[in-house]
């Protein structure tokens, strides 16, 4: 299956890879993917602020609503001077503010999400 690997390589000598790890979530094919910026969190839900979404309508101009429940899989992405890392997290880690990748499926004009990625 192709891969592609978006980011930016940065470090002492950035025309050498060393390595890559590149999870492939197969069942991630058939499902609605969403990015933005956390505008609050509500329990189980928060309001996305995204410039496009693909539950439109949306609760207005650029605000979605995003469902979670306690099986949604959250992880928050780390950088450092050596490595990028992805750890897994309770969904109280979300906050205001965190941009944030997210999969699952459209459920009228709200997405429920079975997968957040906190970016950096």
């Amino acid at each position: 299956q192709h891969v592609t690997v978006d980011g930016v390589l940065s470090g002492p000598n950035p025309l050498f890879l060393n390595s890559a790890l590149v999870i492939v979530d197969t069942d991630a094919l058939n499902k609605d993917i969403a990015t933005g910026f956390i505008n609050r969190v509500d329990g189980d839900s928060l309001l996305l602020e995204a410039n496009s979404f693909v539950c439109e309508p949306g609760m207005g101009h650029g605000f979605y609503v995003v469902n979670f429940t306690d099986k949604t899989d959250v992880y928050e992405v780390t950088e450092s001077d050596s490595a990028i890392e992805g750890d897994f997290v309770d969904s109280d880690e979300l906050e205001a503010g965190q941009r944030i990748d997210i999969s699952g499926e459209c459920d009228n004009d709200e997405l429920l999400a079975h997968t957040i990625v906190i970016l950096p």
